[in-house]
């Protein structure tokens, strides 16, 4: 299981580095995936794509969809349980749907 982020799904332009490092965590993992079943081994691999969550790094004005400690704990480990992938909260796969939808060009004007 790794902790990744919501945020390695596009670059931006506040944290430039924050966001490069999750996307490669993102498609370091997606790569494991894929040799682990390619290979038919029983390696489980959960990436866990977190937005907000309520703690001392995830301070600032605007943030929405924060999630508690506790509810963000509570998927994390349903999600090792059942899943490959997770975001948290789970509302969080709409963002991660749009950004991944969103041409670049419009993204990068906003």
């Amino acid at each position: 299981m790794a902790i990744t982020s919501i945020a390695g799904i596009r670059g931006n332009k506040l944290a430039p580095s924050y966001n490069a490092t999750k996307a490669y965590q993102l498609n370091y993992l997606e790569g494991l995936m894929q040799k682990a079943s390619n290979e038919n081994n029983k390696i489980a691999i959960t990436d866990v794509r977190p937005g907000f969550v309520d703690t001392a790094m995830a301070k600032g004005d605007h943030l929405f969809w924060v999630a508690s400690p506790q509810k963000a704990a509570e998927q994390i480990l349903n999600a090792i349980l059942k899943k490959k992938i997770v975001y948290i909260t789970k509302r969080w796969f709409l963002i991660a749907l749009i950004l991944k939808i969103l041409p670049k060009w419009l993204y990068l004007k906003l």
